[in-house]
């Protein structure tokens, strides 16, 4: 089977042994028998925190293995969130602000990654944990030393987001819609 980049695996019944969780397929490489992947969805802190994970390999074979055993099934996508599809003018229109939180956050972050891959030729140096951090200490080189280990874990964060929601410019638009008043869940409205 051709495992595409942006193919998502999922398990099914938790009974997979490999992935808990769905997964993106970043890349695929057929002469190393593995393809890179990324959690989809982030996981929730125990203080509520969302966090994206690293990306990780796993063997083409046990893919093929699992899915042969029903335990894993291949998507071709994966639906993304409505902030992440809906437009600048969108988001603003939504949230009732110009330009609004989260179209600022998503400027501030896509320049992060413009800043550490210029071009989308580069992205792929991301999912070496090697490159990856070599590239964010050149980055933080010129940033603020007291709160380096805070801005590489946030600079980290960016980057594995980026990744898990599809590496376009949406996809490091924040998790606002969220949150609501405290200790109550926001409903979603219909736009």
């Amino acid at each position: 089977m051709n495992l595409l980049p942006n193919m998502v695996l999922s398990p099914v019944d938790n009974r997979s042994l490999l992935i808990q969780h769905p997964v993106r397929v970043l890349t695929s490489h057929l002469i190393s028998d593995s393809v890179t992947v990324i959690e989809v969805a982030p996981r929730e802190s125990t203080k509520k925190r969302k966090f994206f994970t690293a990306p990780f390999k796993l063997k083409i074979a046990h893919i093929e293995a699992e899915l042969e055993t029903k335990v894993m099934r291949c998507q071709d996508s994966i639906k993304a969130r409505p902030d992440v599809i809906a437009s600048d003018e969108a988001l603003n229109k939504k949230y009732k602000k110009f330009p609004c939180y989260s179209v600022k956050i998503r400027d501030f972050r896509f320049s992060v990654i413009q800043e550490l891959a210029p071009t989308s030729h580069d992205y792929f140096l991301f999912l070496d944990s090697q490159s990856r951090n070599e590239i964010i200490e050149k980055y933080l080189i010129n940033k603020d030393k007291a709160n380096s280990q805070l801005l590489k874990r946030a600079t980290q964060q960016i980057i594995f987001q980026f990744l898990a929601e599809g590496s376009k410019r949406e996809s490091v638009t924040p998790y606002t819609s969220g949150k609501g008043a405290r200790g109550v869940e926001r409903e979603q409205k219909k736009s």
